[in-house]
């Protein structure tokens, strides 16, 4: 099994927590908390999402072990395996998978949309959102979850310079610049093409970072705050950690 698939497995695995929810709640709510990641290329959304997962698993509360980090490579693999999604799929009630698919079915009347492959990746991507401990990278993640109360949207954004320095381009001249351009212009228009929106609109999201300007500790931080917060809310947090604890996950 591959590296990605053992990371899908393991998410299938670990995610086991719905005695946490009161018995009145139902899956199909989507009341889970979940994260979706917008970035500007080399902005930082990897990243930020391997310093998210590295601060939950130090929080006191249940709600944030076992989160799981998906990007474009392991979505596109789940798209590609059978077996995998079938034991997803298996994870939501009925009536889940017919309030996904009646979204999907909307998605795919935009007429460019192939249903073959973005539809597919798009329904892979609801339905992880709505098993929830997941962070999702990047594929128009805002997007697809929008109706889900508890999913936390971020944008990142950062200064040409900060970005070519994360991705080792300092030196590369008008090639780094122009593969910065074209990767952004083709994220721009996956949002554009299948739900007519612009990726940089700040409506589309919870909070918008510079991540040139902000270390990627304090938006982790930040955002897991955020997820407390509607957690709280929705009755999903096990306990109450006292402030003790909460400044030694802080550390």
């Amino acid at each position: 099994m591959s590296t990605n698939l053992f990371e899908i497995k393991r998410f299938l695995d670990v995610n086991r927590y719905l005695d946490v929810l009161p018995k009145r709640r139902h899956a199909r709510e989507g009341l889970y908390p979940f994260i979706t990641i917008s970035r500007e290329f080399g902005a930082g959304g990897r990243k930020l999402a391997t310093t998210l997962l590295e601060q939950m698993e130090r929080h006191p509360d249940p709600i944030f072990h076992g989160w799981q980090m998906f990007d474009r490579s392991l979505c596109e693999q789940l798209v590609s395996e059978p077996r995998m999604r079938t034991e997803l799929d298996a994870a939501l009630s009925e009536e889940c998978h017919s309030e996904i698919e009646a979204l999907l079915r909307n998605l795919l009347g935009v007429p460019s949309i192939n249903p073959g492959a973005i539809g597919e990746l798009f329904r892979i991507i609801r339905v992880v959102a709505t098993r929830g401990k997941v962070i999702i990278v990047g594929r128009a993640g805002s997007c697809v979850t929008a109706s889900l109360p508890l999913g936390v949207h971020l944008r990142l954004v950062a200064p040409v310079d900060f970005r070519l320095q994360q991705l080792g381009w300092e030196n590369r001249g008008k090639e780094a610049l122009r593969e910065l351009e074209r990767e952004d212009k083709d994220r721009a228009r996956l949002v554009q093409t299948h739900f007519r929106r612009n990726i940089a609109d700040p409506l589309l999201y919870d909070v918008v970072w510079n991540t040139g300007k902000v270390p990627f500790s304090s938006v982790a931080r930040a955002t897991i705050r955020l997820v407390e917060d509607r957690a709280a809310a929705a009755g999903l947090l096990r306990r109450r950690y006292s402030l003790a604890s909460a400044a030694a996950y802080q550390r």
